[in-house]
């Protein structure tokens, strides 16, 4: 996938990457191997995330961007487990061979700042650091200590 195509792309979904989860059923110990597509929904909400969707649809989870918070909402719910998030987090810092020289991560980083309404365009003023997600916390702890979602939006985009 090329650059052109992070951004032009004639559907609601941009499709950043695929990674390969193990499933282990531990009724029968048999391993799965699980391919999870990594993709930006445009103009989905205000709350930077993106989405990681088997193609089953049996995984369904979302993750902010900028931060290391879960962002369930609708039928995204899922969760990761230790070794699936140290998988995420090594994936999301590994180059993305389409997309001239930035990592997945990067890429998400791009996608979303360029493809939603609730952007400027600008680059500068967004987090350059990939979050540590060998840790995710759910949203509502975020929500608990700040307060509300608007205060991670104006946090977020400075208004």
């Amino acid at each position: 996938m090329s650059n052109y195509n992070l951004i032009h792309n004639n559907t609601n979904r941009r499709h950043i990457g695929t990674i390969i989860f193990s499933n282990i059923n531990e009724a029968t110990t048999a391993s799965k191997q699980i391919p999870v597509d990594i993709l930006i929904y445009v103009g989905e909400g205000p709350i930077p995330h993106f989405h990681m969707v088997s193609k089953d649809k049996s995984f369904d989870c979302c993750v902010c961007i900028f931060d290391n918070y879960y962002f369930n909402h609708g039928t995204h719910q899922s969760v990761l487990n230790t070794t699936q998030r140290k998988k995420l987090n090594e994936f999301l810092s590994s180059l993305n061979q389409e997309s001239l020289s930035m990592t997945f991560w990067e890429s998400i980083r791009f996608v979303w700042i360029i493809n939603n309404k609730y952007t400027d365009g600008r680059r500068d003023h967004y987090p350059l650091n990939q979050p540590d997600y060998t840790e995710i916390r759910p949203f509502s702890e975020y929500k608990t200590k700040k307060k509300s979602e608007k205060a991670y939006i104006k946090r977020l985009y400075n208004r």
